[in-house]
């Protein structure tokens, strides 16, 4: 039957490959779990304990130790420091998303605009938080969820506070903005358009279609180093005058508050 349906054999060998890949994650689980409650033990007390086959056992642990997250100390097994930094991480990216958040619902709520509260990632602008302010002409949520951040105000100030490195990387992976920047086509263009986002402590960006513009301030963590950036898509019949100016503290505002959250929080 395998023989005529070559599909369904290809189907039953990747089921048995997951089966046996959450296997391994369970028994890594459990590993992990009964060394952290009983530190120091021997691999022989871990096996008997877990009445588990030596060879697997070892295999487990060969690769837990040599990515840090179990250690060896004499005969003793010991949870390692690289899962201690795995859980640190975690808890400091759900403390800052929950920062995001608030930052952003608040500063939504104070001017009735679209917010976002952005980070860069290898080479990528990610959304940490959304807000958008229910009113019957609203910005397009699409403006604010392209990729690249050449095309936004807050990918724009994250690579104008970002190191030198993390600009390259974006180079590295996007090239030159080629027309979503008009004016920027070089590297030497590209730093003097950066110099100028940190002189004014903010960029500013208009929609492809005219329509919309962007406003977006830098949030800044322990040493001055760039965390995220927040940003305001106002249509352009909103954005004139004194109501321009307005938004435009509006946004360094919020984002000084999320630079005084995460330092309060250390991060």
């Amino acid at each position: 039957m395998l023989e005529t349906y070559p599909g369904l054999w290809y189907g039953l060998l990747l089921i048995n490959r997951r089966r046996a890949v959450i296997k391994v994650l369970l028994k890594t689980e459990t590993i992990l779990r009964t060394i952290k409650e009983r530190e120091g033990l021997t691999f022989t007390e871990l096996c008997r304990r877990l009445a588990m086959n030596k060879a697997t056992l070892s295999q487990i642990l060969k690769t837990l130790t040599s990515i840090g997250y179990v250690e060896r100390r004499g005969d003793g097994l010991f949870i390692g420091q690289g899962i201690m930094d795995l859980a640190k991480e975690n808890m400091q990216a759900q403390t800052l998303g929950g920062i995001a958040e608030r930052i952003a619902a608040s500063l939504a709520e104070e001017i009735r605009e679209t917010v976002t509260v952005g980070m860069l990632r290898d080479g990528q602008r990610y959304n940490l938080a959304k807000a958008e302010y229910e009113q019957s002409l609203s910005v397009n949520a699409a403006v604010e969820q392209r990729p690249s951040p050449y095309d936004t105000a807050t990918g724009r100030v994250l690579l104008a506070f970002s190191s030198p490195e993390v600009v390259a990387e974006v180079i590295k992976h996007k090239g030159f903005p080629s027309g979503k920047w008009p004016g920027v086509n070089t590297i030497e263009e590209l730093q003097q358009a950066l110099s100028k986002i940190r002189e004014a402590g903010i960029a500013l960006v208009l929609s492809p279609d005219g329509q919309a513009e962007s406003v977006a301030a830098p949030v800044l963590g322990k040493n001055g180093t760039l965390r995220a950036a927040v940003g305001a898509s106002v249509p352009c019949y909103r954005f004139r005058g004194e109501r321009r100016e307005q938004l435009i503290t509006s946004v360094k505002a919020a984002a000084e508050r999320m630079s005084q959250e995460l330092a309060a929080h250390n991060l």
